[in-house]
């Protein structure tokens, strides 16, 4: 976060009590600092916004962008009843990515992951919409966020109550971006080459997950 060299973890709670202490349940995120003598001695924490947005349901390291700022996106799924993502550079509020366009329903995003955060200067994340309500009941998405807003992720594989999308990992480009469905597709779908296939069935995908 604080582009030193050293790695810093970030720890999310949606059911943290406000600043104050008083508000049960606001949310707030955990920075603490790597440090070569007394690692995560240090540390912040960022307040949900608001009440009841369920802060921190989500959450993504997007790595350094171009200035050398570390950067990381929250997600709040109950923000004014459809949900958003905030985003954070060196621990600073620096934007807020509403539900993409041509979706309906709450809860966006049900997951966020971050693609590229190898890559110095790419500040893209991708987001999960699995109860987006859009093109049918539940039937989910995936995409692509950066500065320009969120944009669907190539074209996912739709069915009612698939909930495509409600969990994330993986990486763009040669090894691809895994999502989870439910109902009738259910199982791990793989985006690669720019397109979604079918991969193995299952329930759980790690956050760490390597994709071949």
């Amino acid at each position: 976060v604080d582009a030193d060299g050293h790695p810093d973890l970030l720890i999310a709670d949606t059911n943290h009590p406000a600043e104050d202490l008083v508000a049960p349940g606001r949310g707030a995120v955990q920075i603490s600092y790597g440090d070569a003598a007394t690692p995560f001695a240090r540390s912040d924490v960022i307040f949900a916004p608001e009440d009841g947005e369920l802060f921190g349901a989500s959450l993504a390291g997007l790595g350094i962008d171009g200035e050398g700022r570390g950067t990381f996106v929250v997600g709040a799924p109950a923000h004014g009843g459809a949900g958003a993502v905030y985003t954070y550079r060196a621990g600073v509020f620096d934007g807020l990515d509403l539900p993409p366009p041509g979706t309906s329903g709450c809860c966006f995003p049900s997951a966020v992951a971050a693609p590229e955060q190898r890559t110095v200067g790419l500040q893209r994340y991708v987001a999960g919409f699995a109860t987006n309500a859009g093109l049918g009941s539940n039937q989910g998405g995936v995409f692509l966020c950066a500065a320009a807003g969120c944009a669907p992720l190539g074209t996912f594989p739709a069915s009612n109550g698939s909930f495509f999308g409600f969990d994330l990992a993986g990486e763009l480009g040669a090894r691809g971006v895994a999502a989870l469905a439910r109902g009738s597709i259910e199982g791990v779908y793989l985006f690669a080459a720019g397109s979604w296939t079918a991969a193995v069935g299952g329930r759980a995908v790690s956050a760490d997950a390597r994709l071949p």
